[in-house]
């Protein structure tokens, strides 16, 4: 219910009850101090009166009619629009006419002292215009401001609008904040009192901000990645698991046969065991390096699930009977696979998980004093059977090839001067005889959420 005409004489910030002049009294659960500039509620908060002092501005305001600007040839033209917003600039002064009452009526903000005397260097239009100013409506308003509060929030009492902090009428500022302020409450609306009375209390530091982080911490669905000052990743309301389980995938492989004593950092072999210092083994396929094209989940996958990830360019490229694969970094191409003679397989046959994936995480440590030491060094499972509970896998095609080849170009330091050191050793790996060449086709691809650090060290 709004009460107009309805002076208030008295707020209790601690019982949220406020009275006016006319002895009515009213209670809720929160008193909020919307009273202006030459607010009741401020003492309340401030615990003394607020002293006001002249922001060294004051502003000429008064209204004319739009019809009468248009029946004046002289000034038709700046009321020939609607809803047009004109300002004309000066040092220390300025003129600024917008349109009121449905575009009936021209309001007009005018700064200093006596009217047409500090305007009569302005252009023709616009003294004519000012000129028209009502004698009798005519006001001067000085434009006061006040000390920062130290605090909006007295217990259940909040101030908001010029009753906190006095805005200068520049810019629709005071009309800016007026929606920003209703926005947040809307926000807050839900909350318990005391939990939107915290957020009030700080929130004329950093309302924006202040609100996203009450929103980061309802929400399950985001989570934090650098740069963290940014807040954490969020979804926006979509479903990351829908968004999985409907992305597809095509994945080209080649198993081939090696010397058995070659050293396992560069082998990617499958049934590999991890024993920990326990005795504890880990079973899973050993992944020594992963190379990818885009820069984002590399640095996803090296921060957040300790993948050893590198960039280079690949190229793919699909044909009827053939698939081929070029990897290369800045032009210097340093490996090829390719295969061809392709026979359809029925995909029942075949696994979309596969075994789990084990990686050793490093992450070096930060100084130069602490070169060749590590923050951070342990061995990672990627459990698939947990993956795939979590965005079904299903696999959509199955085509193996005839023949497959793999080539490796160690190229010298100068091409490769990131990567050789980790080219040049997989160009020793020999290939001794292909033993399977496919391509699989499917549906859902896995989030690796069940990347974990294995306890048993």
């Amino acid at each position: 219910m709004l009460h107009t005409s309805s002076k208030v004489s008295k707020v209790d910030p601690h019982t949220a009850t406020v009275v006016l002049g006319d002895g009515g009294v009213f209670q809720g659960d929160i008193v909020l101090g919307a009273d202006g500039v030459h607010s009741v509620a401020r003492c309340h908060v401030s615990g003394s009166e607020i002293q006001l002092f002249s922001s060294g501005k004051n502003a000429f305001r008064f209204m004319v009619s739009r019809k009468e600007t248009l029946d004046d040839p002289e000034t038709a033209e700046l009321a020939k629009e609607l809803g047009t917003v004109d300002m004309w600039h000066s040092t220390g002064r300025k003129v600024v006419i917008y349109p009121c009452v449905n575009n009936e009526m021209l309001n007009f903000g005018i700064g200093k002292s006596t009217l047409l005397d500090v305007y009569k260097d302005f252009e023709p239009r616009v003294q004519k215009l000012l000129k028209k100013a009502d004698p009798e409506t005519l006001k001067i308003w000085p434009l006061l401001d006040m000390k920062t509060l130290s605090s909006w929030v007295n217990d259940r009492l909040a101030l908001l609008g010029d009753a906190a902090h006095p805005f200068l009428p520049y810019r629709g500022s005071g009309g800016a904040m007026a929606i920003e302020d209703g926005f947040s409450l809307a926000v807050m609306e839900t909350l318990p009192i005391e939990e939107t009375m915290r957020i009030v209390c700080d929130i004329h530091d950093h309302s924006t901000q202040l609100l996203r982080q009450h929103n980061w911490s309802k929400n399950t669905s985001v989570y934090y990645r650098q740069p963290v000052v940014f807040g954490p990743q969020d979804f926006q309301g979509n479903s990351r698991k829908a968004m999985l389980t409907s992305a597809t995938f095509c994945t080209a492989s080649i198993r081939f046969k090696t010397r058995t004593c070659y050293p396992l950092l560069l082998t990617a072999s499958r049934d590999q065991e991890y024993k920990g210092a326990d005795g504890k083994i880990t079973e899973g396929s050993y992944l020594p390096v992963l190379f990818e094209d885009l820069a984002d989940p590399i640095i996803s996958g090296r921060e957040e699930l300790g993948f050893p990830k590198l960039f280079s360019a690949i190229d793919a490229q699909r044909r009827r009977d053939s698939y081929h694969v070029t990897m290369s970094w800045r032009g210097a191409v340093w490996g090829r696979m390719s295969l061809t003679g392709f026979q359809e397989e029925s995909p029942d046959v075949q696994s979309a998980s596969g075994p789990g994936i084990l990686v050793h995480r490093y992450m070096p440590a930060v100084g130069k004093e602490l070169k060749g030491t590590s923050d951070a060094e342990y061995p990672v499972l990627v459990d698939n059977s947990e993956d795939a509970k979590a965005v079904p896998s299903g696999i959509k095609r199955v085509l193996n090839a005839g023949h497959g080849t793999v080539q490796i170009d160690e190229l010298d330091w100068n091409k490769l001067p990131t990567l050789h050191h980790i080219i040049s050793r997989l160009a020793e790996i020999p290939v001794y005889e292909v033993v399977e060449a496919k391509v699989v086709e499917g549906e859902g691809v896995p989030d690796v959420s069940s990347a974990r650090r294995i306890q048993h060290l």
